[in-house]
C-alpha cells in the first residue's frame, strides 16, 4: 500500500507542477498579446486615452477608459489562416484576460 500511495502522491504533484506551468505559460501569452495590442493602439478621439482594436474586426477600434468606438486604419490582430478551413479566421483565446491586463498595467 506504502508504495501505490507514494506513486499516486507523486502523480498529484506531478499534475499541479504540469497545471502551474500551463497557467504560467497562458499568463505570458496574456501579456504578449497585451503588449502587441499595446504597439498597435490608438488614441481615443475623445479623451486621448489607448484605444484598442476590437478582436474579430478589421478597422474599429475601442477606448480602454471611455468606451468609444470609432473606425481607423485597418488592423489584422489576431487574423490567421486557418489550412483546415482554407480561409483566415480571428483566433485570440485571451483576448479579454489581456484587454484586463492592459486597463491594470497600460493606463496612465
Amino acid at each position: 500500500m506504502g508504495f501505490i500511495n507514494s506513486i499516486k502522491e507523486w502523480l498529484k504533484e506531478g499534475q499541479k507542477e504540469l497545471k502551474a506551468l500551463q497557467e504560467k505559460k497562458y499568463w505570458e501569452r496574456v501579456e504578449s498579446t497585451a503588449n502587441d495590442l499595446n504597439r498597435i493602439s490608438l488614441s481615443c478621439k475623445r479623451c486621448n486615452t489607448l484605444s484598442v482594436p476590437v478582436f474579430g474586426t478589421e478597422s474599429h477600434y475601442c477606448c480602454l477608459k471611455c468606451g468609444n468606438r470609432f473606425i481607423s486604419k485597418k488592423h489584422e490582430f489576431a487574423l490567421k489562416y486557418d489550412n483546415s478551413a482554407d480561409r483566415y479566421v480571428y483566433r485570440c483565446p485571451h483576448y479579454n484576460d489581456s484587454i484586463e491586463y492592459m486597463k491594470k498595467y497600460h493606463l496612465k
